[in-house]
């Protein structure tokens, strides 16, 4: 029933199970959460709805595709607005399939320009976050060994 409201886009009807306790991570046989049925449906809102109860957007299915993977290929109308949703609710756009390929590979090989110009943007947004977190890091080592060396160096008293 869950998967037929996000299907016909009832976000009202979603949104009901889902203030009622439906896990938002729930899986169909094929391994499809709600998050990758919502992509598949090209439902930017329920996109949106899902990542508000806590939907991890990274999950996979069964052919190893998570719902960015599906959205960046799907071909459908709103595709760019739900690709714009689960990036806003956390998809990490450099997870791989099994077989390397990223959302990036699958909206480029389907002719998806803008949808692939968005990944792109966020794939890069999230390098330079990694990048600085790197060099914070890096700085905060830096200042413990400091810190380190400066308790264990003897004391050594110079008199004139």
């Amino acid at each position: 029933l869950l998967e037929t409201a996000i299907g016909m886009g009832y976000t009202e009807v979603v949104e009901a199970f889902l203030s009622r306790g439906a896990d938002p991570n729930l899986r169909d046989q094929d391994g499809r959460t709600l998050l990758i049925r919502a992509a598949l449906f090209d439902r930017p809102d329920i996109v949106r709805l899902l990542g508000k109860y806590k939907a991890k957007p990274d999950l996979k299915d069964n052919g190893d595709c998570t719902a960015l993977m599906h959205a960046a290929s799907s071909g459908r109308l709103d595709e760019v607005k739900t690709t714009r949703a689960l990036l806003g609710i956390g998809a990490d756009p450099d997870v791989c399939d099994c077989s390397g390929k990223t959302a990036l590979y699958r909206a480029e090989r389907s002719g998806r320009a803008e949808t692939a110009q968005l990944i792109r943007a966020a794939s890069a947004a999230r390098a330079a976050l990694r990048a600085e977190a790197l060099e914070e890091e890096r700085q905060r080592d830096v200042v413990q060994r400091q810190e380190r060396l400066k308790i264990r160096m003897p004391r050594v008293w110079i008199r004139s």
